[in-house]
């Protein structure tokens, strides 16, 4: 099984078995997807930044592809995020602005569920994927990650302001959210959902070989 894990404000992960970009059976890569709201360019070391410094993220970008031109269909959370899961404008997509309960005529915006996501498209190439961090592209039933794609989602449906509550899947988990460990709460479930995959993996393949033999 592979893996697709998003991190929006956190991550995507797409997995193929956490080893090698491309087994020696062919198998497809996995994927981490890490969204960040308000990184501005030279805010990472290898972008430049000098007073920040960013160790892991640099090491990913010596050891892989840094690019340095990117564009995004919007500057702000929902419409952004909309066009990055579908490949779509964000006004086809139902998100023609940020979401905001405060703005009650606009209660029903979110992600339109006839659209395909990036999400669907892994799964039907055999991932599991895997939401964690805010998701804010609607909080209606049919906008939830887990109905747009998501076999996992751990995180804030929504802003702090708007709505405070915390789910793992779809158990509330906190009604309102401890901010002060909420880098720890998302990082220690990133880690484990990398490394129990990884484990499966290679049960998976393990019990292959044997009955290969």
């Amino acid at each position: 099984m592979f893996i697709f894990l998003s991190l929006f404000a956190c991550l995507i992960l797409l997995s193929s078995g956490f080893c090698s970009p491309v087994s020696a059976a062919g198998n497809p890569p996995n994927v981490i997807f890490m969204l960040t709201d308000d990184l501005g360019y030279s805010d990472i070391g290898c972008y430049g930044a000098t007073k920040v410094k960013t160790p892991h993220i640099d090491r990913l970008a010596a050891e892989g592809a840094r690019f340095t031109g990117f564009y995004t269909a919007a500057s702000i959370c929902s419409p952004s995020r909309a066009a990055f899961l579908t490949g779509a404008y964000h006004q086809r997509a139902g998100l023609y602005m940020g979401i905001n309960p405060n703005r009650k005529a606009h209660w029903f915006l979110g992600l339109h569920p006839d659209e395909i996501t990036i999400a669907e498209q892994f799964k039907q190439r055999g991932y599991a994927t895997h939401m964690v961090g805010k998701w804010h592209l609607g909080t209606e039933p049919e906008f939830l990650p887990r109905t747009q794609g998501f076999d996992h989602y751990y995180g804030m449906p929504c802003n702090y302001s708007h709505s405070p509550e915390f789910f793992d899947n779809d158990d509330k988990v906190f009604a309102e959210t401890p901010l002060d460990q909420l880098t720890k709460l998302y990082t220690q479930r990133i880690t484990s959902t990398i490394r129990e995959s990884a484990k499966r993996n290679v049960s998976t393949t393990l019990r292959q070989l044997c009955d290969s033999t």
